[in-house]
């Protein structure tokens, strides 16, 4: 806008300028000016930068990066892949470093990958470079620029020699004109060798423009006006020309999908992945899309801001071609990206963090650009092949599932957990030495169990999660907690339903048909509700409950507990095979006993409480078989040395047998248990007494016969090693805790042969359900101890003569009524 435009008084607020805040040290590289910025803009917004200036890069070295450097904001990098390549410059097994926020996207894109390299793996090539800068200048009359255009021919030569004194890397390929009216663009177009090349072109074009002026004044070809960009370049735009000439790399991907990998990795039918795409291309044409992808844009921005690129060019260089088309009965596949504005040199690729992404795909350095071209364009097509299959399937909106409610909540947040609200918890439930004066957060080690992780991935709204504080007591004395706030049953639910999708539709649809007849329901308040049972056997062995906070119609569950210190060993050791001793796990035995035997016969005074929710019914558990089978026929194709044929046939006739093995542990007496009772959960506590269990996690206890709670702790426990004998004095030691605490015979023949039949049936339900949650859940998280958990449990299914059901057919000790010497032998 011309100050001759301007209202007089408007044009003298615009030149006073000494009463504008100035941010200070422009133009200044150092940490002396860069701590003058933070602690000008935190009284300038009364907001603290604490976080951003926690992680700093050295300012000097940030010159040509960034102006006003303040501090830092990190992005969590995370591995997609492996991918199989047979490119030109890219060979073998490749990972890609991606830098994103966005949940299953690392999921999807590794997804894709896996189907590309069990496919033979996918082949890549650089087809061209071509980056432009595009001038334009005006003329007095269109005939006069048609003669600037001659004139442009005539000294290409001489401009090539001005470019060449500027830049060695950049070379002038192709130097076009178009013409609208009076206005000529022309076209500087480049290649730029490794680099992605936008500063570069500028500076050589600017430089050609300055040495044309006098040359084309003395032809008298002087231009009313010239700019170097009038965005007919397409930087940073998505544009036909950027889609047909390329702006940048020009690469393709492609491979052929064999129909059998379609099927099990990507869960489609062929035909319905054809059909897909098709139908992605109607929409694409009617909506007047540049190209076709399903989602290239979000795989070169996680891969561009981990690299160091010129994020602003995710605008061109997404545009791009994915062709999908039959070929026989499998599917070949291509990922054409004709604009990539990459480098390997240059802008932020010399930031530490992004050259380490470099490095690790072995592009950092010269002659790196063609290498990550292709591997961009590679992880580029395996992402939009696993979304086109997830789009089709309605994985894609199970993945991303947000629970919708039909009423306003007014979520936890976090800051409610402040030292009031703990201290009034804390005291009102009076378990502490003396009362809480104050509560602080402190730095302590602590892992989150299954529920809650899941719980957290699907949540977003709302504080989920724990955190260790300190609880500091009139006393003097500071006590360690814990601080749990609970996910409620339908999230940690939405989160199964999410992983269940990437198993298949199938088993999603199954998943969701089962879901609320499994045992989940009631898990946030089921555990709250048993933090503060005062039975001697519960309390003894769970860790003190220092605060309960439930308010249902905010759907806040946190509970204030023991943190467990230097007193307690072996927690968290499921991934160390025999981490547990024979005193350890006696003692573990002996203390779930002692609340199996106050609860014999009458677990309905705990689990008929309102707060307990649903016990899954024997009609429940015959229901779930099909998705069970579903679960095990993944396992089989997706971790065949955890489930060779023989052993998955082994699991499929378990999970047959399942309903009528339900149905004999149903005749059995009952009782309250824990039902996640392993070695994640449980710990050993070192006292004067000797060793003491100490067991929390406890919401998804149910009540079934105390032999379930015995089968999971021994499969995660013991190894697949395990001998008859010693399994055998393992079921013996809780035998006899459980007759001893109860009142009841210790050497009845007969009771011992029911307890090991009852065991038979609580092993094989715990196989046929539990464990194979693991196995779905394992899609989202690697689980190091599910192959030890699966062989220990087949090895103990072996021992107890499980090794043979066939519908027709049963050798399990509880229908032949064997001996122990006999299933010993098997």
């Amino acid at each position: 806008m011309n100050e001759q435009h301007l209202p007089m008084n408007e044009v003298d607020q615009s030149h006073r300028h000494r009463e504008d805040p100035r941010i200070p040290g422009k133009g200044e590289y150092s940490e002396e000016s860069r701590k003058l910025r933070e602690d000008w803009v935190e009284s300038f917004t009364g907001q603290s930068v604490s976080s951003l200036v926690s992680n700093l890069f050295p300012a000097q070295e940030l010159r040509g990066n960034i102006e006003n450097y303040l501090g830092t904001v990190a992005i969590p990098v995370g591995l997609a892949g492996p991918l199989l390549f047979d490119g030109d410059r890219a060979h073998g097994w490749k990972v890609a470093p991606m830098a994103t926020t966005e949940g299953a996207l690392i999921a999807s894109t590794s997804r894709g990958a896996t189907a590309l390299s069990r496919s033979g793996g996918v082949r890549t090539r650089v087809l061209g470079q071509r980056l432009m800068r595009v001038p334009v200048f005006e003329f007095e009359t269109a005939l006069q620029g048609l003669e600037f255009t001659r004139w442009l021919a005539e000294h290409r030569g001489a401009i090539e020699l001005i470019i060449g004194e500027v830049s060695s890397h950049a070379k002038l390929v192709e130097l076009n004109t178009s013409h609208v009216g009076r206005l000529v663009h022309v076209s500087f177009v480049y290649e730029t060798a490794d680099a992605a090349g936008q500063n570069m072109t500028t500076a050589t074009t600017w430089h050609a423009l300055q040495w044309m002026a006098t040359p084309l004044a003395a032809a008298g070809l002087t231009p009313r006006h010239m700019q170097i960009e009038s965005a007919f370049s397409g930087d940073k735009r998505v544009s036909a020309a950027n889609f047909l000439q390329g702006r940048g790399t020009r690469v393709v991907a492609e491979a052929l999908l064999s129909a059998e990998v379609i099927r099990h990795v990507l869960k489609i039918e062929p035909e319905a992945m054809l059909k897909g795409a098709r139908l992605m291309a109607a929409a694409g044409v009617i909506t007047g899309e540049i190209g076709r992808t399903a989602n290239a844009a979000n795989l070169i921005a996680a891969m561009f801001t981990a690299t160091g690129q010129d994020i602003a060019c995710v605008h061109e260089s997404s545009i791009g071609f994915l062709n999908i088309e039959p070929e026989g009965k499998d599917v070949y596949v291509s990922m054409t990206l004709p604009s990539l504005a990459i480098g390997s040199v240059g802008g932020g690729t010399h930031l530490p963090h992004q050259q380490e992404c470099l490095a690790m795909l072995g592009c950092q350095g010269d002659d790196g650009g063609p290498l990550l071209a292709e591997l961009i364009a590679g992880f580029a097509l395996g992402l939009d092949l696993s979304l086109v299959s997830a789009l089709n399937t309605n994985q894609f909106a199970t993945a991303h599932e947000r629970l919708g409610r039909n009423r306003p909540v007014e979520f936890l947040s976090a800051s409610e957990l402040d030292s009031e609200r703990l201290v009034a918890m804390t005291n009102e439930r009076g378990a502490t030495p003396a009362p809480v004066i104050a509560a602080n957060p402190i730095s302590a080690p602590m892992s989150a169990g299954i529920i809650t992780d899941l719980g957290t991935r699907i949540v977003g709204r709302k504080h989920v999660g724990m955190q260790v504080m300190e609880l500091e007591l009139a006393t003097g004395e500071r006590v360690p907690a814990v601080v749990k706030s609970k996910a409620t049953d339908r999230e940690v639910l939405t989160a199964f339903g999410a992983m269940s999708a990437l198993l298949g539709p199938d088993l999603a649809v199954s998943w969701r048909l089962n879901e609320h007849h499994l045992g989940f329901l009631g898990l946030h308040t089921r555990e709250l509700g048993l933090a503060q049972r005062e039975e001697l056997s519960i309390a003894a062995l769970r860790p003190t409950t220092y605060g309960v906070w439930d308010v249902a119609e905010r759907e806040i569950a946190v509970l204030v507990m023991e943190y467990l210190g230097e007193d307690v060993i072996l927690m968290d050791t499921a991934d160390t095979a025999g981490a547990w001793s024979a005193e350890d796990i006696t003692a573990a035995l002996t203390g779930i006993a002692a609340v199996h035997a106050e609860f014999l016969g009458r677990p309905e005074v705990v689990t008929a409480q309102d707060w307990f929710g649903p016990v899954p019914t024997l009609e429940e558990h015959a229901a779930a078989m099909p998705m069970y089978l579903a679960v095990t026929d993944h396992a089989a194709d997706e971790y065949p040395d955890w489930f060779p044929e023989d052993r998955a046939a082994l699991w499929r006739a378990c999970i047959s047998h399942h309903p009528t093995a339900r149905q004999r542990l149903s005749r059995r007496p009952q009782t309250l248990i824990h039902h996640d009772f392993n070695t994640r959960n449980s710990a050993i506590r070192l006292t004067p007494h000797g060793r003491k269990l100490v067991l929390w996690d406890w919401e998804l206890a149910t009540e079934d016969v105390p032999q379930r709670d015995v089968a999971e702790f021994l499969a995660f426990s013991l190894t697949d090693q395990v001998e008859w004998a010693e399994l055998e004095g393992y079921m013996e030691i809780h035998r006899t805790a459980l007759a001893n605490h109860a009142g009841q015979p210790l050497d009845d023949p007969a009771a011992v042969t029911q307890y090991r039949q009852d065991f038979a049936d609580a092993l094989l339900s715990f196989a046929s359900t539990r464990l194979l949650h693991y196995v779905m859940a394992n899609e989202a998280r690697d689980f190091r101890f599910l192959g030890r958990l699966i062989a220990t449990t087949a090895r103990m299914l072996e021992l107890l003569g499980i090794t043979h059901l066939t519908a027709g057919e049963t050798t399990m000790m509880a229908e032949l009524g064997v001996s122990t010497t006999e299933v010993g032998h098997g």
